[in-house]
């Protein structure tokens, strides 16, 4: 299997999920030796298979795979786009054969745009475009494929404050602001 019959059918299944209005339960995988989710258990790639298995099972609709801690309580160690990738490389063709929507969840543009090459669906980037300059041309992109863009940062502040009207025309305001040029 090539990353594009993946990628394919992978757009086709998230596009079936968008149309059954309901939420999406996605799963998170972090594959970082400091997730400061899991502690670094699925760093080693046969345990985060397993896990993205495992979520698969238990539900989930799609899959966030990210190779950097964010660390949202300080305390974030920084890692190259090299670095993601060596941790990415193992893993992530393989949870995308899986067959749900995959979501990177990275700040720079070239995990993003290799991530998207292996198939990846979704670009969650918890700085909404401000972190490389050039990872808003990797979302622009996404805007001319049947894939998505997800800021997470924003749609955490709605799930915690239970206010979610007009999130998606916000969204979609915001992302086409930060896509003009200059």
């Amino acid at each position: 299997m090539t990353p594009g019959n993946s990628t394919t059918r992978n757009q086709a299944q998230l596009e079936r999920l968008l149309g059954l209005g309901r939420p999406l339960v996605m799963g998170i995988l972090n594959v970082t030796p400091d997730s400061f989710s899991d502690g670094g258990q699925f760093f080693d790639p046969a345990s985060a298979l397993a896990q993205a298995r495992r979520m698969i099972a238990e539900g989930a609709d799609i899959l966030d795979v990210g190779a950097e801690s964010t660390r949202p309580y300080g305390g974030r160690q920084p890692v190259s786009a090299e670095d993601e990738h060596a941790r990415l490389a193992p893993v992530l063709f393989e949870v995308v054969k899986l067959g749900l929507p995959v979501s990177i969840d990275t700040f720079k543009a070239k995990t993003a745009a290799y991530a998207l090459e292996q198939g990846a669906t979704i670009l969650n980037d918890v700085w909404g475009l401000q972190y490389d300059p050039d990872i808003a041309r990797v979302a622009a992109e996404l805007g001319d494929s049947d894939r998505y863009y997800y800021e997470n940062e924003r749609f955490h502040f709605c799930i915690y404050e239970g206010s979610h009207n007009g999130f998606l025309a916000e969204q979609s305001k915001t992302l086409h602001r930060r896509l003009q040029p200059g």
